[in-house]
């Protein structure tokens, strides 16, 4: 009455840094970003979804997030689910990443790539998440506070003229004499 379980061993072709086993796996993201322009300053938010049909929520992967010269990176802790479905178990992972530039130019959020097994046509495949180019501007100088012109100092022209006045003086004071 007792069962046989086949184990095999992870294929030697397998290119992943983690095994993992899965019917589908997907990754998508959703860019949240202000309507205008960026800027410098402004917070953008990406959020990261990893799915996985026949896969427990523990195989699926911790994404890494390269630090960027160019932004802050603020990086929840990944909010993991695990579903009973038609097919079967099904996992999700989303991760939220605040990003923050710092710098005007492009920011480059780079691709991601998820190597996983595909149980049904045992072969691998790549979940890959596209890298997107931000262009970030400058942000814009706080408007400076302008302070009136000063009316009592005198400018360098008049400086002349009170000069050429005093001298006319001096020659008929000297004439006059």
């Amino acid at each position: 009455s007792g069962h046989t379980i086949t184990v095999l061993p992870v294929p030697s072709s397998f290119q992943g840094k983690r095994w993992l086993p899965a019917q589908s796996l997907t990754i998508e993201a959703v860019l949240n970003r202000p309507d205008t322009p960026l800027v410098v300053g402004d917070p953008i938010n990406r959020v990261v979804t990893l799915k996985g049909t026949g896969v427990t929520a523990a195989l699926l992967p911790e994404l890494n997030f390269d630090d960027t010269n160019l932004a802050r990176l603020y990086i929840d802790q990944p909010v993991v689910e695990e579903l009973a479905s038609n097919q079967g178990l099904a996992a999700e992972s989303v991760v939220t990443i605040g990003i923050v530039p710092t710098t005007a130019g492009t920011l480059a959020l780079p691709e991601i790539e998820v190597y996983w097994w595909n149980t049904e046509d045992l072969r691998q495949e790549v979940a890959v998440l596209p890298g997107v180019n931000l262009a970030i501007g400058a942000a814009p100088l706080a408007t400076p506070t302008l302070s009136p012109p000063s009316a009592t100092l005198p400018r360098k022209d008049d400086n002349a003229e009170i000069l050429m006045l005093r001298q006319q003086l001096q020659w008929a004071l000297w004439a006059a004499v």
